[in-house]
């Protein structure tokens, strides 16, 4: 918010301001959560590739996966792509749309149409982008380092692609499944009853299943670990363990889902916060500041990405106004300093009469803008001589 007056000393005009705080309201791009709900998508991590930088102007998102590339789907059926691109997983089909579910594997992308149909893209060194012929009623679908899944609607699993490991060997009396998930080099399938069946690489057992383990509502396989959530919000992790990957935290509150990378974990807690353990590299450990509202996660390489719902009113930064006369009053301002508010669509500027600034982006009179995410903008009714006049950005 922003307080300008304009007074007359010895006959000639004196510009004074009275800067109280800029206001944000962030209206960042509808997303996968609830239909009309404000959403963001926050990423950090490694950027090697630019996968985690968000391209601006992202808006109606419906869902978010990521590894060393990150895919989102739009609530419009169409699909963004961005982050490394060796083997042309970024690429993006020319004419892709009707697309209902997304997956990122390792250097390749997979898209389930509404048509039930399967499309790859990216590197097919194993196949891993071709699916199997007559595949059909896919319900859910997933990408592991060289190798996909794809979960039946009968409660059977397919998969294709590299077989080093027999990560692509499903067990041959699998079923009941309702969930996947495809890792570096094994797979993990939840069934109806709460237990969990993984099979391929075991090298640092994160094949084996703890014993016992029970009451699973959702899994996540990571390069060379395995994640599993049970029904009391509780986490199981084994497999590898090098990095502190499989050590759940012991005072974790109670978990809403789960995401496993290539050497730490990501999980959405109840509250609508997330937390993280494992790799401290890359700076993965460093969780952005004010993320609530979380609706996805994804990080199956070496970086996160959440979904959230859009973040309270946030602060701009240096909002001022360099040029104030009887014409015009220019304002200039930054970027909110929170990562969770980086993605905007537009700057509003409300503007009224007095020291008390719009509050809410009804308040007031809308300041015109030419260019809706430019960080500035010209009110041009100008200021009358001992007027006061304030401003409030809103994005």
């Amino acid at each position: 918010m922003l307080s300008l007056g304009k007074a007359r000393r010895g006959g000639l005009p004196l510009l004074t301001a009275m800067f109280v705080v800029a206001t944000l309201c962030p209206t960042i791009p509808a997303a996968s959560a609830p239909a009309g709900g404000e959403t963001t998508i926050i990423s950090w991590g490694r950027n090697t590739w630019g996968e985690s930088d968000i391209p601006p102007g992202m808006s109606d998102v419906r869902q978010i996966s990521g590894a060393a590339h990150s895919l989102v789907l739009h609530n419009d059926g169409t699909v963004t792509a961005w982050g490394l691109n060796g083997s042309g997983e970024t690429n993006v089909p020319a004419g892709l749309s009707g697309v209902a579910l997304i997956a990122a594997g390792g250097f390749h992308s997979l898209a389930l149409r509404s048509d039930g149909s399967l499309v790859g893209w990216g590197d097919n060194t194993y196949g891993q982008s071709t699916a199997p012929a007559g595949l059909h009623d896919i319900v859910a679908i997933s990408g592991g380092r060289y190798h996909s899944m794809a979960l039946i609607a009968d409660g059977t699993v397919a998969a294709w692609g590299a077989h080093g490991s027999g990560q692509s060997s499903v067990p041959a009396d699998l079923d009941d499944v309702v969930a996947i998930d495809a890792g570096g080099y094994h797979s993990l399938a939840l069934k109806s009853d709460g237990t969990v069946v993984a099979w391929g690489g075991n090298t640092y057992g994160q094949s084996t299943v703890p014993s016992e383990l029970h009451d699973v509502v959702a899994i996540a396989a990571g390069w060379n670990h395995s994640l599993a959530l049970r029904s009391d919000g509780t986490v199981v992790a084994w497999g590898n363990n090098d990095l502190g990957q499989a050590s759940v935290p012991a005072d974790l509150a109670p978990v809403a889902a789960v995401s496993a990378g290539a050497t730490h974990s990501l999980v959405a807690l109840r509250d609508g916060t997330v937390a993280t353990w494992g790799d401290s590299g890359y700076q993965l450990m460093q969780v952005p500041p004010g993320i609530t509202g979380a609706i996805q996660i994804t990080g199956k390489a070496m970086n996160s990405m959440v979904l959230a719902d859009d973040q309270p009113p946030t602060p701009v930064t240096n909002l001022t106004a360099p040029i104030v006369t009887n014409a015009k009053v220019v304002l200039n301002w930054s970027h909110p300093a929170q990562p969770s508010d980086r993605d905007i669509r537009r700057f509003v500027v409300r503007g009224a009469p007095g020291e008390i600034p719009p509050a809410t982006v009804t308040d007031g009179v809308e300041i015109a803008l030419g260019r809706p995410l430019a960080t500035s903008g010209t009110d041009h009714t100008g200021m009358a001589i001992g007027e006061r006049h304030s401003y409030s950005v809103f994005a």
